[in-house]
C-alpha cells in the first residue's frame, strides 16, 4: 500500500526486509450480524498475517524433516532458529517490477521493497536441491 512504511532505519539498515500482499485483501468482518461477512482492507494489518504464516511454513518444513531431501524424514527433523527462518524468507524474496509514484522500482534490494515479495516455492522444495543450511544456537557475549 502507498501508506506502508519504508526505510532506511535511523541506523541505516534496509527496511522492509521482505514484502507480502497487503492491498485489497478480503478479510473477516465483525459487522455484528453473525453472518460471516467479509470486507476488503489494506495495509500492514493485512500483510502481516501472510508474512507470519510464511514463517510458520518455513518452520514446519524443518520441524517435520523435509530438509534436505524434500521428503518427510524423522531423522532430518530440526528446530530452526529465528535467524534461519528470517534468512529463508529473505532468500525466497522476488523483486517486484513496475513503479511506485511514477518512479520505476529498483531491481536490487531497496528501502521500498526490501528484498522483494515472499515466494516460498523458491526455497521450500519437494525434491533434493542445492539449498545448503547452517544453523547454530551458540550465543556469545
Amino acid at each position: 500500500a502507498a501508506s506502508s512504511s519504508q526505510g532506511p532505519t535511523f541506523d541505516g539498515r534496509l527496511k522492509p526486509d521482505v514484502m507480502a500482499p497487503g492491498t485489497a485483501i478480503t478479510s473477516a468482518s465483525s459487522n455484528g450480524a453473525l453472518d460471516c461477512a467479509t470486507v476488503q482492507l489494506q495495509g500492514t494489518s493485512m500483510a502481516a498475517p501472510l508474512s507470519a504464516a510464511s514463517a510458520m511454513l518455513v518452520r514446519q518444513y524443518f520441524v517435520e524433516g523435509f530438509y534436505p531431501t524434500g521428503a518427510r524424514s524423522s531423522a532430518d527433523r530440526r528446530k530452526p532458529t529465528g535467524a534461519l527462518m528470517k534468512a529463508m524468507l529473505v532468500q525466497s524474496a522476488q523483486l517486484l517490477r513496475g513503479e511506485r509514484n511514477g518512479v520505476p522500482l529498483k531491481q536490487e534490494p531497496s528501502d521500498i521493497q526490501g528484498f522483494g515479495r515472499i515466494q516460498l516455492d523458491q526455497v521450500l522444495h519437494d525434491t533434493p536441491n542445492s539449498l545448503l543450511v547452517f544453523d547454530s544456537r551458540r550465543v556469545s557475549l
